[in-house]
């Protein structure tokens, strides 16, 4: 059997062209497969690898061609290559004109030279690129070869009906939506974890220029790029951007809530012109997470503020709390449900992301009891978390609360919960090597500036008057 290789090429008009041809072909069969898509004779093209033509009588394989290389296609035959002759001088303009003029004949110079220099490498531009380049939707620590095998994949998982997919479908998805560089963290948090991702993920097929969802539009769905390429125009910004697989929108980066409890659009995307298809799948989280989308990203943003004070002062990287803050789950509760009794050891904070949470503080002196209602959005858990010590709180959700769990560092639990001494240096806690460098910072600026406080003092107590308030008895009458 004849081994074949898959090649792309880019087309004149900014198209691309997928051809399946066998290794040892030459290049004029390539050039035959070619005629039905661009309507050029074989003669009228020219065929660049790495900015070398490739001749018509040679074979393909002499050119080291492996799967996934892109050809250029050029119309017309090459011509003999111009010399280029360097300008001895820019040109000379007379005195006394106007200075629009001398920026056009200016920039015609530069393009003129620009056009010699792209003719001499082999890739003719006539014109300057009309559309941004494609970027792609993996995280850039996954290879291209783990892309392409992931991709097709998840095609081939999803070309399943709902009912026949089983665990490790489920855990072929996982994986793929664990590579995107921009998923969003509830679409892995309770949808994988359950499953329910597998019967709500469909298969989508668009046709070229279609456009997926206007501006303003309401919907819950969220959309990956599973083949091919879209255009998003952010109209707030005023802005284009092309995006190729892996790509998910759909959520907002800012998205606004609309009355029935479901998300405003606030971009425009269009299937591009220069795939033949994109192929997108539809996710269709549960109302509940549609309705709270706009709070995660907020809480979130929230979260990681908080987790960036606690590595403050115990000198954790900045990157394991981001790790840390995308490890949480969320969880939604319909009924009036005991969160922490008393007594308990507390191996997690509570970030509430709406609805309401009651709290009955316990006295240890007394027994009296203080009844308290926290409101979204509000973390609890590091007032009365102390290590291994009992909770002094009884916490309790409300029906429609959505709560975000965050598990503890369980190495650093301990040292960081435990009651802060504000007579020791730094309550209690150890200090890191950043705090004992600004600490010393501290010193060092009160030594500086010991001289203008002093001065100041003096100054204050030469003229009190210009430093104190004035007495207004009239305005407590």
């Amino acid at each position: 059997m004849t081994a074949t290789i898959t090649l792309y090429v880019a087309l004149p008009k900014r198209g691309r062209a997928v051809l399946i041809v066998p290794r040892d072909d030459t290049v004029n069969s390539l050039k035959l497969l070619l005629v039905e898509r661009t309507g050029l004779p074989p003669q009228e093209q020219t065929l660049f690898f790495k900015d070398t033509v490739l001749d018509d009588d040679v074979a393909l394989s002499s050119y080291k061609l492996e799967n996934g290389y892109t050809l250029r296609l050029r119309r017309g035959r090459l011509c003999p290559e111009p010399p280029l002759r360097p300008l001895q001088e820019a040109p000379k303009f007379p005195r006394g004109v106007r200075r629009w003029r001398v920026v056009a004949i200016g920039v015609q110079w530069i393009v003129r030279v620009w056009r010699l220099a792209c003719l001499r490498q082999g890739h003719v531009r006539l014109d300057l690129p009309g559309q941004p380049t494609v970027e792609m939707g993996y995280a850039r620590d996954v290879s291209l070869e783990t892309q392409v095998a992931m991709t097709a994949a998840v095609n081939s998982v999803l070309l399943k009906a709902p009912h026949e997919r089983d665990l490790s479908d489920a855990a072929t998805i996982q994986q793929w939506l664990l590579c995107l560089s921009k998923c969003a963290p509830y679409l892995i948090a309770d949808c994988i974890a359950t499953y329910d991702l597998m019967p709500a993920m469909e298969l989508k097929v668009y046709a070229a220029g279609d456009c997926i969802f206007h501006q303003d539009d309401v919907g819950d769905r969220v959309f990956i790029v599973l083949h091919g390429a879209v255009t998003v125009a952010v109209h707030k910004f005023g802005c284009l951007g092309r995006f190729g697989t892996g790509f998910v929108f759909g959520d907002g980066e800012t998205p606004s809530l609309a009355a029935d409890g479901s998300l405003r659009r606030t971009i425009t995307v269009l299937a591009d012109y220069g795939a033949l298809m994109t192929q997108v799948i539809v996710l269709r989280p549960t109302p509940a997470v549609a309705a709270l989308v706009h709070q995660l990203h907020n809480m979130q943003r929230v979260k990681l503020n908080y987790l960036y004070t606690v590595a403050y002062f115990r000198d954790f990287p900045r990157a394991s709390m981001a790790r840390l803050a995308y490890n949480c789950s969320y969880v939604s509760y319909q009924t009036k449900t005991l969160l922490v009794a008393q007594g308990d050891t507390i191996s997690a904070l509570l970030l509430l992301v709406a609805g309401s949470i009651t709290t009955i503080t316990h006295s240890a002196h007394s027994n009296t009891k203080v009844l308290d209602i926290l409101e979204a959005p509000q973390l609890c858990g590091e007032e009365y978390c102390a290590g291994e010590r009992g909770s002094s709180l009884t916490v309790l959700a409300m029906p429609g609360a959505v709560v975000m769990v965050m598990p503890l560092p369980l190495v650093d639990m301990m040292a960081l919960y435990q009651p802060m001494d504000m007579s020791r240096p730094y309550g209690g806690l150890c200090p890191s090597p950043r705090m004992r460098r600004l600490h010393t910072l501290d010193r060092v600026q009160d030594v500086l500036y010991r001289g203008t406080r002093e001065a100041k003092k003096r100054s204050e107590n030469a003229f009190p008057s210009t430093h104190k308030p004035v007495s207004m008895p009239f305005l407590n009458a």
